[in-house]
């Protein structure tokens, strides 16, 4: 554990297991704690007696952007800020996001704290866990190191996250273990066999585009991670507790939500940015 010589210009603060250290002049915490804290300055809020960790997975391959660098510190020509401080510019604006943790790649890590320092942010604690092999390691990894009773669990590369998004599925935890965003499909789906034909008819009315937020209850999304080990079919955690026999309730994202995925995914992703006021103002 870190210690700090308590003088008229700085002050130590105790907050369960973490250290901050923090000076008169900035508010703003020094990297000099435990558990990989970054940054933290001001105080919590609480959601109806709740914590909320918001978690940003931003330990992807980019391997369809056929790039030498993780897509989420791509800078985006809108405002020439990488993708990945929009989310985090969202989670840091919104006031039922107590904490949060950046999952990462651990070549990545060096990157991530000198491009953190941002005059916007961060206000609230900020941790890194290391990534893992998949998605659902990383987002466990994550999970492990948070420490609200909610946990909310957002793409890096998606950096439309709208503060709409946030609130309703945190709101959404009132009556609900588990709340996703998503897109209502206006295509017929289908599935096919391995040939490549048709098979089931298809289907036609409620199916959607499945995106992120997804906000969860922290115990019982840790214990869905725990009970299913075969993750191989898993795509995201609102699976894992379909697969337990909990609900999930769907909330409306919107078009502009989009992942970065492939090249021409960047201008759209600009272009929006561009259009979308609160997103864009979020930077200015």
């Amino acid at each position: 554990m870190y210690h700090a010589i308590v003088n008229e210009k700085v002050k130590a603060v105790a907050l369960d297991h973490r250290v901050f250290l923090l000076t008169k002049a900035t508010n703003r915490a020094m990297i000099k704690c435990v558990n990989d804290l970054l940054f933290c300055k001001g105080d919590f809020v609480i959601y109806k007696g709740k914590t909320v960790s918001g978690i940003l997975l931003a330990a992807g391959s980019s391997n369809r952007m056929g790039l030498n660098i993780n897509k989420v510190y791509l800078s985006l020509k809108a405002q020439q800020i990488p993708a990945l401080y929009y989310p985090l510019a969202a989670f840091e604006e919104n006031d039922y996001i107590d904490e949060i943790v950046i999952v990462v790649r651990t070549e990545d890590r060096a990157e991530l704290q000198d491009m953190i320092i941002h005059e916007k942010f961060p206000r609230k604690p900020v941790w890194i866990a290391i990534g893992g092999e998949n998605r659902y390691d990383s987002v466990y990894n994550g999970l492990s190191i948070s420490t609200g009773e909610i946990v909310m669990v957002h793409d890096g590369a998606r950096p439309l996250l709208k503060q709409r998004f946030i609130s309703d599925c945190v709101e959404a935890m009132d009556a609900f273990p588990g709340a996703i965003v998503g897109v209502k499909s206006i295509d017929r789906l289908c599935y096919t066999d391995k040939n490549g034909n048709m098979v089931q008819g298809g289907f036609e009315g409620n199916t959607y585009r499945v995106q992120t937020p997804q906000c969860f209850r922290a115990k019982i999304l840790k214990e869905c991670h725990d009970k299913i080990a075969d993750k191989s079919n898993i795509t995201d955690d609102s699976t894992l507790l379909e697969r337990c026999g909990y609900p999930v309730k769907m909330l409306a994202g919107d078009e502009t939500n989009i992942k970065i995925t492939v090249p021409s995914d960047i201008n759209i992703a600009e272009h929006y940015i561009m259009h979308d006021e609160e997103i864009y103002d979020l930077l200015a």
